[in-house]
């Protein structure tokens, strides 16, 4: 058979089988319709959406990598739309230069945890939470007082005295919060309380907004900067 009598047979046969599928669509109902094209593609399907998701996640980490990240904040059970923390932040991020093209400072609002509820939401966020402290892409933490409690005995936050200057650490210290890990011999400040921050009006429930520092900082200055930023 020459190779053009085999291609000629290749294209009857993809005919054929169109024909085919075509009189089996035919006869079904709308679903039916959906869960045949779901059946018989699915593979296809989830090839297509494995290398999308490839080529997402190769575009963020390629951009990451061209980007500086001065600062990662988190913010857990935040009240405030994105524009208002953006409004509240925008004049640290302009004292640094942060473009998000080539320096950036981000805030994740998106944490939402509610510690009498074991709700989906609860769930995810917390998980992600988990996950995120596990990476280099979180350096500051702010929540609201039963959170940051409930967080203080797993080991999420450090030693703050380990990240303020000798002047703010004397500054502050009424605003430590203390608390134990179950490695601790005795109560450590694992954190700050802020009372009635105006920079923080409008974005938490609760007057008192309550500042955990991550183990993987990035820059311990800026953040630093950023705690006497929120105190001016």
């Amino acid at each position: 058979m020459s190779f053009k009598d085999a291609s000629r047979e290749g294209r009857e046969k993809i005919k054929e089988s169109y024909r085919t599928e075509k009189k089996k669509m035919k006869g079904l109902t709308w679903k039916q319709k959906l869960q045949y094209i779901w059946d018989y593609y699915k593979v296809i399907f989830v090839i297509i959406l494995v290398i999308c998701a490839a080529i997402s996640m190769g575009v963020t980490i390629y951009r990451n990598a061209r980007m500086d990240h001065l600062l990662d904040i988190i913010m857990v059970n935040s009240i405030s739309f994105d524009g208002e923390i953006d409004g509240m932040m925008q004049e640290f991020r302009d004292k640094y230069d942060a473009d998000d093209v080539k320096r950036t400072i981000t805030v994740d609002s998106s944490f939402q945890i509610d510690p009498e509820q074991n709700d989906q939401m609860s769930m995810a966020s917390s998980m992600k939470l988990l996950a995120v402290s596990q990476t280099d892409s979180v350096d500051v933490y702010m929540m609201p007082k039963d959170i940051f409690e409930g967080y203080v005995s797993s080991g999420l936050f450090m030693d703050i005295r380990e990240v303020l200057d000798e002047e703010l650490e004397e500054e502050l210290k009424d605003q430590f919060v203390m608390g134990k890990t179950e490695e601790d011999t005795e109560e450590v400040p694992y954190g700050l309380v802020l009372h009635d921050c105006a920079k923080l009006d409008g974005i938490f429930l609760d007057e008192d907004v309550y500042i955990g520092f991550a183990y993987r900082l990035k820059d311990p200055e800026i953040v630093v900067d950023f705690v006497k930023y929120l105190l001016s």
